[in-house]
């Protein structure tokens, strides 16, 4: 007899156990981080409030242009870095090194962190920001609920570092596969405030349970509807990327131009040494134990630091 064929269902549920390895062993990693300006148009998003929320995460089929996955996979969320509030317009985009190409932005960063053009608030402000993209049904009001699936973009560290680490018992080595459509679990969290300072608490699983006590799975309407994720985003161009940052086109540089503004020098991907804690705090050592950690733009420096030692 040959070999029984896997169902939709099976084939996804081996994936999504495949991503929540990959999701455990990614989450400190560092790469090369908003809003619409990035988000194609006409797109559904969720946009989260104050309050304790209740949501499922719904897996998709991964399409043909993921960095990373094979066309016809199934995941739960996409990893991403963009960079934000650039140019006089104050635009977001997607870091192009995510897709392996070559990026203005992160040139410019190398540039500003180099000995000849070094410029510490320069390089902060072109660093890269590590963001993700889910499919969700909103369980908090009927409201939300019937809208059915929507588009979650929001920072890795708010939501993304915490799954992560929940999904996997490094004491047993078992798995949580929340995003299982048939077995896995619903997510509570709850946000409070809504500016740069506003905090994600209170991550946990939770049986999919609705109000009326039942239990129940994610829907065949609810797969199907999932959006490709890795699709959600623009992607632009390097000239494009270039012009906004630097106001001009880059035929029109000056390659003599010796004032430092508008040189840059090709990263080839390497991490960025970064020596000193912006807020004054003991880089390496006093990970996590600050207010300003929570969004430190040198975190991923500041714990492989943490970690070497």
């Amino acid at each position: 007899m040959g070999k029984k064929e896997l169902s939709k269902r099976e084939k996804m549920r081996k994936a999504l156990k495949e991503r929540n390895e990959e999701a455990y062993k990614n989450k400190n990693k560092y790469d090369v981080s908003a809003f619409k300006t990035f988000m194609i148009d006409d797109l559904p998003q969720w946009v989260c409030g104050e309050g304790q929320h209740r949501i499922d995460i719904v897996p998709y089929e991964i399409g043909e242009n993921h960095p990373d996955l094979e066309e016809g996979d199934y995941g739960y969320h996409f990893d991403f870095w963009a960079h934000f509030q650039i140019g006089p317009e104050k635009e977001s985009y997607v870091c192009p090194k995510v897709f392996g190409e070559k990026c203005p932005i992160c040139e410019a960063r190398a540039a500003y962190l180099s000995d000849e053009y070094f410029d510490e608030d320069k390089a902060k402000a072109c660093k890269a920001k590590r963001r993700t993209l889910y499919n969700v049904i909103v369980n908090d009001t009927n409201e939300e609920k019937d809208k059915g699936v929507q588009v979650w973009h929001v920072s890795d560290w708010f939501m993304q570092k915490h799954l992560a680490d929940m999904a996997k018992d490094e004491f047993t080595g078992e798995t949580v596969d929340f995003a299982d459509p048939d077995n896995g679990k619903a997510i509570k969290f709850t946000r409070n405030g809504t500016d740069q300072k506003s905090e994600f608490i209170g991550h946990g699983f939770v049986n999919r349970i609705d109000k009326k006590k039942k239990e129940y799975t994610i829907s065949d309407e609810a797969l199907e509807n999932a959006f490709i994720l890795e699709d959600c985003v623009k992607r632009s161009t390097y000239e494009e990327m270039y012009e906004a940052y630097w106001g001009k086109k880059v035929e029109d540089d000056d390659p003599d131009d010796d004032d430092g503004s508008s040189q840059y020098v090709d990263d080839d991907g390497g991490e960025d040494e970064v020596n000193e804690c912006p807020s004054g705090h003991k880089f390496g050592m006093d990970i996590n134990t600050e207010p300003e950690c929570e969004e430190c733009d040198v975190w991923d420096d500041c714990k492989a630091r943490k970690t070497a030692k």
